[in-house]
């Protein structure tokens, strides 16, 4: 439920139901939602952690590193996929605990990155990877990419051990052809204001400024609380409105959810496409998909609430709301598979690559960074370009 709902629209009466208990019976077992929500993250985490550990220990060749980063690809994702709720409900709701839950876990979590962390360190150390990798920001990347699968994966359509095989070559590979792999990557120029994309702004949003301010509020509310979890109160609260004074400009709060995916879908289509389109015979493909990310993630990291609010919340939201905007995210996903494609049939990219599951997971690795990003921290271009960096070229040394 947690996982699903999220954590502020779930209640005790909900859960008990779902249980197939009454309410008060819950409280025999666990104090409160709150000491509930604590068994659930620590058991999540602690499951996908001895997982990892015991797939590194059982790697034959202490000196293979190639094989233990798969192993502990292969492991994490045989939580995650394979049926753990605790996992999966911890990853999803995460972003929107208090800051008082997510301290409680904070050593658990800083313990399993670091397990990552040891290991990417001591691949390094071997001259396996780039000398220029840093490892933590590539312990975040690597994590949060292989997290958001639980957004896509479909085991009717794919199996954790394909996937996890796919994932581990993408990593330490890239996605570039052998004769291109490491090779410097012209830079596109790409400008949101000369592709008319003012921003969150109440040119973004077609109104008032109130109608403005309304939508920004609400989409900081929903990324951070979940929809579910925010009222109509909540976003008056938010803006110093009255309740009452919100239907002046929309007439529910699913109307104002609405315009916010909306908006955050068609702005990062716009800028996706204003730096990859139209194609051209002769591009440099490899150069386009680095700024495609670049513009995904500027756009998702730094400009729009929008779009990081769709991509928080899109997964607990009622199916007819996502049935609603499904058009306008396939049209996104056509964006990227068209470009994807038109670089493996010019033989700039691996030959064994499949375009699906390709943007599958590199939309995944770049939606990932909004529960990490902080402008305040990173410089979203440079975030951008090691993101770029590492999809096309992988994190191995090449060979000559």
């Amino acid at each position: 439920m947690f996982r699903d709902k999220g954590y502020a629209a779930s209640t005790i009466r909900n859960i008990a139901a779902a249980a197939d208990m009454k309410a008060g019976s819950v409280y025999y077992h666990f104090a409160s939602k709150d000491d509930l929500l604590d068994a659930i993250l620590d058991r999540g985490l602690r499951e996908v952690h001895d997982a990892v550990r015991q797939a590194l220990a059982a790697v034959a060749d202490e000196n293979d590193h190639r094989a233990k980063i798969a192993a502990a690809v292969h492991a994490h994702l045989s939580v995650l996929l394979g049926g753990s709720e605790f996992i999966s409900a911890n990853i999803r709701v995460h972003s929107q605990l208090p800051e008082s839950v997510r301290k409680r876990h904070r050593p658990l979590r800083r313990a399993y990155a670091q397990l990552w962390e040891a290991m990417l360190d001591d691949a390094l150390r071997a001259g396996v990877l780039r000398g220029d990798v840093e490892i933590v920001p590539l312990c975040q990347f690597l994590l949060g990419a292989l997290n958001w699968t639980v957004e896509w994966f479909d085991p009717k359509k794919h199996s954790i051990k394909t996937v996890a095989q796919r994932i581990a070559k993408f990593f330490l590979d890239g996605i570039s052809a052998e004769h291109l792999a490491g090779k410097p990557v012209a830079q596109l120029q790409w400008d949101a204001q000369a592709h008319g994309l003012a921003g969150a702004g109440a040119d973004a949003t077609g109104g008032t400024k109130t109608k403005e301010e309304i939508l920004l509020a609400a989409a900081k509310l929903f990324r951070d609380r979940g929809y579910a979890g925010s009222t109509l109160r909540d976003i008056a609260d938010a803006t110093g409105m009255k309740p009452g004074s919100i239907y002046y400009h929309f007439e529910s709060k699913e109307k104002i959810l609405g315009k916010i995916l909306d908006l955050g879908l068609r702005e990062i289509l716009a800028g996706v496409q204003a730096v990859i389109l139209p194609a051209r015979e002769g591009d440099d493909h490899r150069a386009k998909i680095a700024a495609a990310v670049q513009a995904h993630l500027i756009l998702m990291l730094a400009r729009s609430d929008f779009t990081s609010a769709n991509i928080r919340i899109y997964s607990q939201l009622p199916s007819h709301i996502r049935a609603r905007h499904r058009p306008l995210r396939q049209a996104y996903a056509k964006l990227w598979d068209t470009l994807l494609r038109d670089a493996l049939e010019a033989g700039q990219l691996r030959e064994d690559l499949k375009v699906v599951p390709l943007r599958q997971f590199l939309l995944s690795a770049m939606n990932w960074a909004v529960d990490w990003f902080k402008i305040e921290r990173h410089s979203v271009d440079i975030v951008a370009a090691r993101c770029a960096r590492l999809i096309l070229d992988g994190i191995c040394a090449k060979k000559g």
